[in-house]
């Protein structure tokens, strides 16, 4: 018995796919090289972005530092011109609760005097009242024909 070997036939619908497959496979790899080329070239960038926003930054905070110690003098300067003017306020109001503790001593003597003169011109009101009263009796005397 002899064994016959065939020979393995050639498909080329079977090559064709293959083939379109690698082709297929090339293109999505490419696609996704691109697109994480796209990624890095972007993340690069806005890192050189933060690194330009970090570097002024720094500048302004340390222009900002040089200006601290003046404004602290003139908070201190304020400080200072507040605790003079809170001593000079009660000063103030030490001196005028003296001047008027002293109107109100001389307003009571004023009032106690215009009330004796209104005692005495109401006294004098009702004598002139008094004298102004006449017997009318006196003047109204009945006439007398003969």
């Amino acid at each position: 018995m002899t064994v016959q070997i065939e020979k393995t036939r050639f498909n080329l619908w079977h090559l064709g796919g293959i083939v379109l497959a690698m082709i297929m496979n090339a293109a999505t790899a490419g696609g996704i090289w691109v697109s994480l080329t796209r990624d890095v070239s972007d993340l690069q960038k806005q890192v050189s972005e933060t690194s330009d926003t970090l570097h002024q930054f720094q500048a302004d905070l340390s222009a900002t530092k040089s200006l601290v110690p003046p404004i602290q003098f003139r908070q201190e300067q304020q400080t200072q011109l507040g605790a003079e003017n809170k001593a000079s306020i009660a000063e103030t109001n030490k001196r005028i609760d003296r001047v008027v503790e002293s109107f109100g001593g001389k307003l009571d003597t004023v009032i106690e005097s215009i009330n004796k003169i209104a005692t005495r011109v109401e006294v004098l009101g009702s004598k002139l009242d008094d004298a102004n009263k006449t017997d009318k009796t006196v003047y109204r005397t009945p006439i007398f024909k003969p």
